[in-house]
């Protein structure tokens, strides 16, 4: 299992996902599971070096509407100072693929606090049907806003942001979703707290063990 916990693209991210493939192919694990319940988000962008190791040529991103005005031309350098632009969701390919791709199971773990771009990254592999959702709703809906402007107010200085992008799943017929909801519902109890119990964890183990008997 691999645990994601921020969604940052750097030399260890990249090296972590080198090492982690090449262990799974080295072993010949057929079960792979991406542990994204403590991921509140950061760059979307992980989604697409994770690709890298699956067996897909392309895969169906998100769509999005963008509201382009002065402020946002000085913040993102390159972007219009006004008008519009939508996106629709569509296909995009999947570049520098690995040689060796994973062609087991995998599966996803959400909770409410798999958030922002962490969540993206759970819809893109539920949309798309290449990986299973175990676990609770996420924490946000998968149609949302991001991409913010900061401004503080004149008089009394007190800074606040807003959003000037909409983004919309792969998957539109779901569109108006309030979080991701899991293939498999598994929520923390009480008793799971008390008794340090890890039930979306428990739940996978008896899913590999159960398909390993088939």
């Amino acid at each position: 299992m691999l645990r994601i916990n921020t969604c940052e693209v750097n030399d260890a991210y990249l090296q972590t996902l080198t090492d982690f493939f090449n262990e799974i192919r080295v072993k010949g694990i057929k079960r792979v599971a991406i542990d994204l319940r403590n991921n509140t988000g950061g760059n979307s962008s992980v989604v697409d070096e994770f690709m890298r190791y699956l067996a897909v040529d392309e895969y169906q991103s998100y769509g999005s509407f963008v509201r382009f005005s002065s402020q946002s031309a000085n913040t993102y350098e390159g972007t219009p100072n006004k008008g519009t632009k939508h996106h629709a969701p569509a296909k995009i390919p999947v570049l520098e693929k690995v040689e060796h791709p994973f062609t087991g199971d995998l599966y996803v773990l959400t909770s409410g606090t798999t958030f922002s771009s962490g969540n993206w990254f759970a819809v893109i592999l539920k949309d798309n049907g290449l990986a299973t959702v175990i676990g609770e709703p996420t924490g946000n809906p998968p149609s949302s806003y991001g991409d913010i402007l900061t401004f503080a107010l004149p008089h009394s200085g007190y800074n606040f942001s807003v959003s000037f992008k909409q983004f919309t799943r792969p998957d539109i017929r779901l569109n108006d979703k309030t979080f991701l909801s899991p293939d498999i519902p598994v929520y923390t109890s009480r008793q799971d707290i008390i008794d340090g119990r890890d039930a979306q964890l428990e739940k996978l183990k008896e899913l590999i063990a159960g398909e390993s008997t088939k």
